[in-house]
């Protein structure tokens, strides 16, 4: 691997590349498949690959103020880099606990698949619910880790726990001020309409970042006596799911 930190630093006779552009910050699996793809057209054509990237941030440059913090510095984006383009791919561990769940279990062998399909050879380490909870969950793990989120009744209990800085939840160890001041601002706002669209902005600007790979969500099916009134499943911890008073009505 060489490094060129700047356009006079690449030899002028370097000839035909396959050219890949990117601020490729974390080097994630959508970024490493587009590594891959391109060394594939490189090794078929004979060809170098060259990967572009910036430091600063782009937007550091154009909008300081909305600049998000970087996950990786230069020297460990080029190592990423350098690994995503490897042939024969890299190995990961992905952890994971069956919460007694064959459906989970086979959804987890459905991500191996996936992941080994882009060249990561992802080996299972299965742990014991206890041990899972108490490092897993609470973003404890070395590599990648597999497993479902709890179901909330209102968005700020599911938002800020996942995204705000220092939360117990936040498993990817997310530190980005633009959806952190997204974060208090929809708990600041008490009218509906305007913290409905802070919620959407938050919504619309995290499917950007990727900071977690969502996996499709279960269909909760429940049914109960029509005589029985103000009552629904609990599917969260939070106290608005949970039963506070019911009534029969015959």
């Amino acid at each position: 691997m060489r490094i060129w930190r700047a356009l006079d630093d690449v030899p002028g006779d370097l000839g035909r590349t396959v050219l890949i552009i990117g601020n490729f910050d974390g080097v994630h699996l959508g970024h490493r498949h587009v590594v891959r793809r391109a060394r594939e057209i490189a090794d078929a054509e004979g060809l170098p690959v060259v990967a572009v990237t910036f430091d600063p941030h782009p937007i550091a440059v154009l909008r300081p103020d909305h600049a998000p913090l970087t996950l990786t510095d230069m020297d460990r984006r080029c190592g990423l880099l350098a690994e995503a383009g490897v042939p024969n791919g890299f190995s990961a561990t992905v952890e994971f606990t069956t919460y007694g769940s064959t459906i989970l279990v086979d959804g987890c062998q459905l991500v191996l698949k996936n992941l080994k399909d882009v060249g990561i050879d992802a080996k299972l380490v299965t742990k014991e619910y206890g041990a899972y909870i108490s490092t897993t969950f609470y973003g404890k793990f070395d590599t990648l880790a597999y497993g479902p989120q709890t179901g909330f009744q209102e968005p700020d209990n599911h938002l800020y726990g996942q995204y705000y800085p220092g939360e117990l939840k936040n498993q990817s160890h997310i530190n980005d001020p633009v959806v952190a001041d997204m974060l208090i601002r929809q708990r600041r706002t008490q009218d509906l309409a305007k913290r409905r669209e802070i919620v959407y902005d938050i919504q619309k600007y995290l499917a950007k970042q990727q900071y977690y790979v969502q996996i499709p969500s279960p269909t909760h099916v429940a049914v109960w006596d029509g005589a029985v009134k103000n009552y629904a499943p609990n599917h969260g911890y939070d106290y608005g799911g949970r039963l506070m008073a019911a009534w029969l009505d015959r």
